[in-house]
């Protein structure tokens, strides 16, 4: 569904990690083999796979866990989203 989009924006401000097929989720958080891992849809073997990868290497998934908190915090903090409002209300 249109809301299951934004799963991707609460999980990441938790510090977690996107696995999910290429449509789903929000394309400017969720950056292939940084925050997440995006696959081609209906691709079981291949999600399995990006989930094997992230439970076998706790260092990789904690380092995608970091990067994806600190994206969230830098572009969706409520001081951010404040600052580009008046941005727009001024032009």
């Amino acid at each position: 569904t249109r809301d299951a989009q934004f799963g991707p924006l609460l999980m990441f401000g938790l510090g977690g990690v996107f696995v999910g097929d290429i449509e789903s989720g929000i394309p400017e958080l969720v950056l292939d083999g940084e925050t997440g891992y995006r696959v081609p849809l209906h691709d079981a073997p291949g999600f399995v796979r990006q989930l094997q990868r992230l439970a076998g290497d706790p260092g990789l998934l904690q380092a995608m866990s970091r990067r994806s908190a600190e994206l969230v915090a830098g572009r969706y903090s409520s001081t951010r989203m404040a600052d580009d409002y008046a941005g727009v209300l001024r032009i």
